[in-house]
């Protein structure tokens, strides 16, 4: 359950909300509504690694205050006392060995700055800059965790072209997460084609991946899509690191159909 309230003064959002820098993240021209290399609703396999957006609050209980939209720019700040990423059908075991999958922030402060302006030359122009701070609640992490995110889109005649990064400290020591998603698609009446390129380090996991998708997509009607894409995604896991798994590579390449309802 969640609040918002719409004021000549901003918007205030309370409950089970995603926080300031998700909200003010500006989203990549992908060509799939739900199989992305970045953070997807559904990732491709080998896939789930690479995130760039800083969502450190989850969909824990947040208070969320948005300023009305000036010359372009706005500004959110959002906090959330405590963090949870249970889904529908997953929630993450307090029983994992080092508390790994079972992480969580306390206490956790976001702020967001995005820019969106249409200019007559160049077409419309989108920046998002956001920074999540926090602390770990389990006892398998050992400092205060910090996020920063970086985003950039523009379109124009139905070209969109987009970049996107993230970088954490995992909240150990040397334990350095970085990622970057690249993303172009061109439309044309109801067609649309598309590249994506990520790729993502985090050195707590000993884990390096580099993923590309290529899309063709079509509306049908008002309501579905259809679309049809490729993908190849290369991990390299370091075998020194005390979390790694047995085998030191996982690549694969596939292949997808994916029909999706837009209402």
């Amino acid at each position: 359950a969640s609040l918002f309230v719409r004021t000549g003064w901003g918007e205030l959002r309370a409950g089970l909300t995603p926080g300031a820098a998700a909200l003010e993240t500006v989203p990549m021209p992908t060509g799939s509504a739900y199989l992305r290399l970045d953070g997807g609703p559904l990732a491709p396999p080998y896939g789930a690694a690479i995130r760039t957006v800083n969502a450190a609050a989850g969909l824990g209980p947040s208070l969320v205050y948005t300023t009305p939209r000036i010359v372009g720019l706005s500004a959110s700040a959002s906090f959330t006392p405590e963090t949870s990423y249970c889904g529908i059908d997953f929630c993450p075991s307090d029983d994992v060995a080092n508390g790994i999958a079972s992480a969580r922030l306390d206490a956790v402060f976001e702020g967001a700055l995005s820019f969106d302006h249409t200019f007559d030359t160049v077409g419309r122009v989108r920046l998002g800059a956001n920074i999540a701070l926090a602390d770990p609640a389990s006892p398998a992490f050992s400092r205060d965790y910090a996020a920063y995110g970086l985003q950039a889109r523009w379109s124009q005649n139905g070209w969109n072209a987009g970049l996107s990064a993230l970088w954490s400290d995992n909240a150990v020591s040397g334990g350095r997460y970085s990622a970057v998603m690249t993303a172009l698609r061109y439309d044309f009446g109801d067609w649309s084609v598309g590249a994506e390129w990520a790729q993502a380090g985090d050195d707590h996991l000993g884990e390096d991946q580099t993923a590309t998708q290529f899309t063709i997509s079509r509306l049908v009607g008002d309501a579905f899509s259809v679309a049809f894409g490729l993908h190849d995604i290369e991990t390299n896991l370091d075998l020194n690191q005390p979390l790694a798994i047995e085998n030191n590579s996982r690549n694969g390449a596939g292949a997808f159909l994916e029909i999706a309802f837009s209402r």
